[in-house]
């Protein structure tokens, strides 16, 4: 499309979909739960790497234990508030 423009309903966020296979199938997989948390997952997981300059395969190479900070989404809150922090 002209312009940059992407086409309607189309995540900004898609080309780490295409970049990572492992990061694809667990975005399908969320999918297949539910395709608004999907969605959501997608948006600020995108965003965060964006605004962080990492890959999705940085935070789930974080060291991960059986405790709190565990979950993927725990692992993100943890990187985001890593980036979010005065210096």
């Amino acid at each position: 499309m002209a312009n940059g423009q992407r086409r309607r309903g189309v995540s900004k966020y898609s080309h780490l979909l295409d970049e990572d296979d492992t990061f694809r199938a667990w975005y399908r997989n969320v999918l297949r739960g539910s395709y608004a948390t999907g969605s959501v997952y997608l948006l600020r997981l995108g965003r965060l790497c964006e605004l962080c300059r990492v890959t999705p395969r940085t935070i789930a190479s974080r060291p991960s234990a059986s405790g709190p900070g565990s979950t993927a989404v725990e692992r993100v809150n943890v990187l985001r508030e890593e980036f979010t922090q005065p210096r």
